[in-house]
């Protein structure tokens, strides 16, 4: 087995051990330092690079995916900065869906009870009052400002994905 191959497995075997599903390797280029390989995970996008020769102040196998799980937590910051909420892609796109979504909100908010908690009711009204979508007296209900919120990091979190 060539080098690059066994490397190739190598990266495909760490990436899978994180819960990642790897597309099929792209053979980028060769170039003085050998043959650089790249694939990405079919869920998170994160990806995974392959170097049979690499320089000396590199590796042979490095990226994203080999490092960090699939499931890894993805943040939501407010514009303020003053509170974050963290969730899985899975939680994410479970709320950023087509059509009415408020079960699955309120599925999650039990989910991330605890970070909620520590959220200020009075950031939250602000992190929405910045969206002009509430109007004063419905912003004053902090259960459903909860909702809101969930739902906002939710769509926010599962569209970065698509971004990136």
């Amino acid at each position: 087995m060539r080098k690059i191959e066994r490397l190739r497995k190598e990266a495909i075997d760490a990436c899978n051990f994180r819960g990642h599903k790897m597309a099929c390797f792209a053979h980028s280029h060769y170039d003085d330092t050998g043959n650089h390989c790249t694939s990405y995970c079919t869920v998170c996008n994160m990806r995974v690079f392959v170097c049979d020769n690499p320089l000396p102040n590199e590796v042979d196998i490095c990226g994203r995916a080999v490092g960090c799980s699939c499931d890894q937590l993805y943040y939501f910051q407010s514009s303020s900065g003053f509170f974050e909420i963290e969730m899985t892609m899975e939680q994410a796109e479970s709320v950023s869906h087509s059509g009415d979504c408020e079960a699955e909100v309120l599925v999650l908010k039990k989910e991330i009870r605890d970070q909620l908690d520590k959220i200020n009711p009075d950031a939250i009204r602000q992190e929405l009052g910045e969206y002009g979508a509430w109007n004063d007296k419905e912003l004053l209900d902090d259960k459903e400002n909860l909702t809101r919120i969930v739902w906002i990091a939710g769509c926010d979190i599962a569209e970065s994905r698509l971004d990136s």
